[in-house]
């Protein structure tokens, strides 16, 4: 259980690294590209997580395929699953630089609202753009074999590299000596490429040889009717969870998106914590499923929920609370610059907590290899999403694709809790309580305190340091409300015991 504890530490490294370099880039980016460049930013982060949900689950498979590799020792299996994720890895690539290039001036005059900026160098960008996806969605099959044999730490260093890279020396270059708007993003194209260099350096040098090995489909069924239930599911979540930016993408200016981006930007440092579980959570979950150990998977689900309840639920509800503030700290803005945009925010901040809450059972869903549940709630978000954003949209402006990824999430999370249940009989109603109720009245609780107690100072610096002392006492209180994380810590500082519960 120390060795999870350490992987999910590193992970969990990886996405700060990336968090933080975005927040303190993005003032710099605003600075020197402006709103409208920014908004090509938020097209990239638009459509990359598109083509993340369209890889089919092609790469969870693979993921969940290496991990069972290792208990079974079967390498025949391993290297023909591979070859065939390589395959279409390829194939995606292809499709994708094809898109780039084909759809990058249709996209530029007729779907966007471009007021500032020459046509011309927006399909520049939009070139580079997708050239970069391509480099990054090689990257995200080949970070996922290193995830299923477990070599997270590693993983994490490269991730932590390609972040440096992409915001830390990026934002370097705008200051001085300067970087045009084109070749910003052809920079950035180039970090995605020295990025894909290291992960395949790092899975060529420790795959077991031969990398390749004769294809036989009939021994793959399993994987590929997995794979197959796990991709019609992610189409449709991929619709769902985009519908709202690209809906917004046409209707707004381009200026008016980068600033809806913005406050996804911010409300996304929720799903911050949404990597590590994922990353680690699955080839754990798959390696207890193959072995029958029923117990296992029982504590270390539970385990799990109760932690993303109580770090995620403090960030997610500081954030939700706090948005006037955060937007004042990073971006020394007043708040009604961007009243829209910061209650907007705050409503994508509790969506989000229910998202990362929800994903800790389909994790569980894909180690048993049993995704019809998932499915069938897939399909239900997306109907919910469809119908509500534009409902929404109408009477409330950007503030309802807010409230209605609140609701739709919450929703869902209530399925996917029910759908744990049977998926794990052991698990008791008594135990939503313990690792998740409890967790989040107590950060509830301790939120409504602060928030008419506290008074943030007018300086940017201080009202940092308090706003941080507060998230802290934030998630201390969520911690003292949570009996299971209670006994863990007790158990493992005072006892002597490494067993999570």
């Amino acid at each position: 259980m120390w060795k999870l504890s350490i992987d999910a530490a590193s992970a969990l490294i990886a996405q700060l690294s990336g968090a933080l370099g975005l927040l303190i880039a993005t003032p710099i980016f605003l600075s020197f590209l402006g709103k409208e460049a920014y908004g090509l930013i938020g097209i990239l982060a638009t459509v990359q997580s598109l083509i993340v949900l369209l890889d089919l689950g092609v790469a969870t498979s693979l993921m969940r395929a290496t991990s069972s590799f290792k208990e079974t020792g079967d390498t025949a299996r391993f290297h023909a699953i591979f070859r065939l994720v390589l395959l279409f890895a390829a194939a995606g690539f292809c499709a994708i630089l094809i898109a780039g290039f084909a759809g990058a001036n249709t996209v530029a005059t007729v779907w966007l609202s471009v007021d500032n900026l020459p046509s011309a160098t927006v399909q520049t960008c939009l070139v580079a753009i997708f050239i970069q996806l391509g480099f990054r969605w090689i990257t995200g099959f080949l970070r996922a074999n290193a995830l299923g044999m477990e070599w997270v730490v590693t993983a994490s260093a490269v991730q932590v590299l390609g972040n440096v890279l992409r915001y830390g020396l990026g934002a370097g270059l705008l200051v001085w000596p300067g970087l045009s708007l084109s070749t910003f993003f052809w920079f950035q194209a180039s970090c995605s490429a020295v990025e894909l260099l290291c992960i395949l350096f790092v899975v060529r040098k420790n795959l077991p040889h031969p990398i390749f090995a004769r294809v036989d489909v009939r021994n793959l069924k399993s994987e590929l009717h997995l794979t197959g239930t796990l991709s019609a599911a992610l189409v449709l979540w991929s619709i769902a969870s985009q519908a709202d930016r690209v809906i917004l993408s046409n209707i707004l200016p381009l200026g008016e998106f980068g600033e809806f981006m913005l406050g996804i930007t911010i409300a996304s440092g929720v799903l911050i914590l949404a990597g590590p579980f994922g990353g680690v959570l699955i080839p754990r979950l798959t390696s207890l499923s193959e072995a029958n150990d029923s117990k296992g998977l029982h504590t270390t689900f539970l385990a799990t929920l109760t932690a993303a309840s109580v770090f995620a639920g403090a960030v997610a509800v500081t954030l939700g609370f706090f948005m006037e503030d955060v937007f004042r700290i990073w971006l020394d803005a007043s708040p009604n610059q961007y009243a829209d945009v910061i209650r907007t925010a705050s409503w994508y901040s509790l969506g989000n907590l229910a998202l990362v809450l929800g994903s800790i059972p389909y994790y569980l869903q894909v180690a048993k290899g049993n995704l019809h549940y998932h499915l069938i709630g897939a399909a239900f978000s997306t109907a919910g999403l469809l119908i509500s954003l534009p409902v929404l949209i109408h009477f409330r402006g950007i503030e309802g694709a807010g409230i209605a990824w609140m609701l739709v999430n919450t929703s869902a999370l209530c399925w996917s809790l029910w759908v744990a249940k049977r998926l794990l009989p052991s698990l008791h109603h008594l135990d939503w309580l313990r690792a998740v109720i409890l967790p989040i009245s107590g950060i509830l609780f301790a939120t409504f305190t602060f928030k008419h107690a506290v008074t943030l100072p007018q300086d940017r610096i201080g009202a940092l340091i308090t706003l941080l002392a507060t998230g802290l006492a934030i998630t201390i209180a969520g911690i003292i409300s949570s009996p299971l994380l209670i006994r863990f810590l007790r158990r493992s500082l005072f006892e002597g015991h490494k067993p999570w519960l």
